[in-house]
């Protein structure tokens, strides 16, 4: 589901990793789900080891990236059982949010090579089907917990600086997603908040999803509307 689900992240994007990374090549690929980026990131030519907290994502990616030669490991983002300064480039892709803790953070620090590069990615969506999802997930789950939100208060700029990153850029374009209504509906169980809704209600949140996504379809497809913004400091 989260593979058919997920899109990967536009050339730009790569474009301005490329020059804010300067020739370092050995990447680590946090919170790197199923490995959709660590694959896009072994196509530009780095050396990419991914890495999740989530095993059964680290197996997919593994199946999935047969044809690349990537490395991948299942870690916690304040506990990877690597060298001190083992990395040029630290990349989150979509993931940051779920390990910007200071304990994190300081592990990532570790990791990098001195001048290394921390380089994080998010998906900002200015479309329908966020609100779409967070409406009927909120229908479905108790309100005590409906709201939760591991983006709220979250600055990444701010984060980097606190923890003494330099030279801090960021980068933003914008970038059109196409789903069918069955894709766009897999895209909604994939997310994080979906997870709220109880099992016994899955279903019927389902349907509900369904039929609202039917409506705001344009010749069969959804459309999700983003900005992508790349945030990026050296240790």
């Amino acid at each position: 589901m989260y593979t058919i689900a997920r899109r990967g992240f536009p050339d730009l994007v790569f474009d301005h990793l490329q020059k804010r990374s300067n020739h370092r090549k050995r990447v680590l690929d946090m919170g790197c789900g199923t490995g959709t980026s660590s694959r896009q990131l072994a196509d530009r030519g780095f050396v990419v080891t991914g890495c999740d907290i989530d095993g059964r994502m680290v197996e997919q990616a593994q199946i999935e990236s047969v044809n690349y030669a990537i490395e991948y490991i299942e870690a916690p983002a304040n506990r990877v059982s690597r060298d001190d300064r083992s990395f040029e480039v630290i990349t989150a892709f979509s993931s940051f949010h779920w390990f910007c803790d200071d304990s994190s953070v300081s592990e990532l620090r570790r990791l990098l090579r001195d001048r290394g590069l921390l380089f994080v990615v998010n998906k900002n969506d200015h479309s329908e089907i966020r609100t779409i999802i967070r409406d009927v997930v909120r229908a479905f789950s108790p309100p005590t917990i409906s709201g939760r939100d591991a983006k709220r208060n979250y600055y990444p700029d701010q984060i980097l600086e606190y923890n003494g990153f330099d030279d801090i850029q960021e980068f933003t374009c914008l970038a059109v997603e196409k789903y069918s209504v069955q894709e766009a509906l897999l895209y909604a169980q994939s997310t994080s908040v979906w997870n709220l809704v109880a099992e016994e209600f899955q279903g019927r949140a389902a349907d509900a999803v369904a039929r609202i996504l039917e409506s705001h379809a344009r010749n069969g497809f959804v459309e999700q509307r983003l900005e992508i913004k790349a945030v990026s400091g050296y240790r």
